[in-house]
């Protein structure tokens, strides 16, 4: 695997820490939030479809959440792979991941073409 230069991990080292930074600022942003409450407003009673709404609502938040708690932990792993001097090394076949890959998707685990293959045995896609 031909090493990536040092101006090209800085870059995808910064695109990382601002990945990792906004998914940690929405996790926030959604545990500081008051819960809503399901039987009043202001006083008066929120009707079925209110209280199922905004229950809805909440668990939106909550899918967000723990979809920004993982990409905030992926961004971590991967900087840890830049400090042990393994990120960008597929982790199925050793190869390269490419560079455009990297820079679209920082987190990137594979090279295209095993991440193909796993979601094709995972039965994702």
């Amino acid at each position: 695997m031909k090493p990536l230069s040092a101006s090209v991990l800085k870059a995808l080292e910064s695109k990382l820490i601002r990945l990792r930074d906004t998914a940690l600022s929405e996790v926030r942003m959604v545990e500081t939030r008051d819960l809503r409450p399901y039987e009043e407003t202001d006083g008066e009673v929120r009707d079925p479809a209110e209280r199922a709404e905004a229950r809805r609502e909440d668990e939106i938040d909550q899918a967000e959440m723990t979809l920004d708690q993982a990409t905030a932990r992926a961004a971590d792993a991967a900087l840890q792979r830049i400090a042990n001097g393994s990120y960008g090394a597929c982790r199925d076949c050793g190869q390269a991941i490419s560079q455009a890959r990297l820079f679209a998707l920082p987190i990137a685990l594979r090279c295209a073409a095993c991440q193909q293959k796993y979601e094709q045995r995972s039965g994702r896609r």
